[in-house]
């Protein structure tokens, strides 16, 4: 099956329209103590770590589409449901729905160390859209979206960051080894080793090879 392309030209644009936009209403400033910088800086800065990170036209997608959509919701220094906005602005443009879902999911992180395997494995399924797409793909962009978006926080942001991705990380790998191990016979359930898929270990292999 081929993947659906990518408009670059078109998100480019749309990226520089929109930074425009919020530096033309003051640059947006986060009341957040995790941003030091206006929205506009911010996502500038997150979409040039993007580029010094990886050569991919996915990730220069999602790291420069992520927060645009904080210029129409924004309420005093609050920007309630950006990342649904952006995914919608994205979507207008036609960016593939595979990377609407990861910018309209990037938020999510925020609440890592309050959710259970529940709520980890519904974030995994509206991640993947039930298993329609790659685990690993989806996985590694949002984290690869998560140390960019870092780039563009406060020390104290980069430091909590760092903490919720490796929370994240943590939670994730045990939620797809209790998925593994379910679909396992009765007999080899639960043995050492048994349904380790160590997700994250594979997509920083992946990026350091």
């Amino acid at each position: 099956m081929n993947e659906p392309t990518i408009d670059m030209m078109k998100v480019k644009e749309t990226y520089e329209r929109y930074v425009e936009k919020i530096r033309s209403a003051g640059g947006l400033k986060p009341t957040h103590e995790f941003h030091n910088l206006t929205t506009d800086e911010h996502i500038i800065r997150v979409a040039q770590a993007a580029y010094a990170m990886y050569f991919s036209s996915d990730l220069h997608t999602i790291a420069m589409l992520h927060d645009i959509g904080k210029f129409e919701v924004h309420e005093d220094g609050k920007f309630p449901k950006h990342a649904e906005a952006s995914a919608e602005i994205a979507r207008s443009i036609g960016v593939p729905e595979y990377l609407c879902v990861i910018i309209e999911q990037h938020s999510w992180i925020y609440n890592i160390h309050e959710c259970g395997q529940k709520s980890v494995r519904k974030f995994l399924r509206k991640l993947t859209k039930d298993g329609e797409y790659d685990q690993l793909r989806q996985l590694s962009l949002y984290i690869m979206l998560q140390e960019c978006d870092k780039e563009g926080f406060s020390e104290v942001g980069r430091e909590q960051r760092e903490k919720d991705i490796k929370v994240f990380m943590e939670k994730v790998n045990l939620a797809i080894d209790k998925d593994i191990e379910k679909a396992l016979p009765p007999f080899v359930r639960g043995k050492a080793g048994v349904g380790k898929s160590k997700v994250m270990e594979e997509y920083y292999n992946g990026q350091s090879g």
